[in-house]
């Protein structure tokens, strides 16, 4: 008997990021190169509609602005759905437990800060803001932490919205305006 493969001895990541073809199970209703959003309502359940591919064009999400994923248009619910579609696809549930997904978000985390390793600010900041090469490489290791986030927020069964709210009114209360206004002192409290 062969022995099962993790997430990333199957092919890419387990955040989702890196999409592998597969074949067509018999009898499944996936389109081949089709609208997920239809193959997905064919299935009773209500997904995200069709993830973009690499141009992060979509098919026809609904969520579209000139032909692009817009970060207006794509809600919170949306990505929680689309993680939640690619992990049962997978059947990787048992490996998107908290304890995992928490250590991921720390490796790939650790990814991204290692693109920023030895520049100085002024080389980042330029490099930021004028290498497509650097900004495509930290726009997906970001991708990584944050669909790590979500998958997350996913097991734990966590209202992303209510949490940043909550998180947020508390760094109000910790660190009011009149006090920290253009600088930054570590509270004591």
């Amino acid at each position: 008997m062969a022995a099962k493969k993790t997430p990333q001895q199957a092919g890419g990541n387990a955040s989702g990021i890196t999409r592998q073809a597969r074949p067509k199970q018999p009898g499944s209703t996936r389109q081949e190169g089709g609208n997920r959003l239809a193959s997905a309502q064919q299935r009773g359940r209500n997904a995200p509609g069709p993830l973009p591919d690499e141009s992060g064009t979509p098919a026809a999400s609904g969520a579209e602005e000139g032909g692009k994923l817009s970060d207006d248009a794509i809600t919170i619910a949306w990505l929680r759905r689309m993680m939640t579609d690619f992990v049962r696809e997978r059947r990787w549930e048992k490996y998107h437990i908290p304890r995992n997904l928490a250590a991921s978000v720390s490796v790939e985390a650790g990814e991204l800060l290692e693109l920023f390793q030895w520049l100085t600010p002024e080389e980042a900041a330029k490099r930021a803001k004028k290498d497509p090469a650097f900004r495509k490489a930290v726009g997906e290791e970001m991708c990584d932490v944050m669909m790590y986030c979500i998958s997350l927020a996913n097991a734990m069964d966590l209202p992303v919205a209510q949490t940043i709210a909550a998180k947020m009114a508390k760094n109000r209360a910790k660190y009011p305006p009149e006090r920290f206004y253009g600088h930054y002192e570590r509270p004591l409290s």
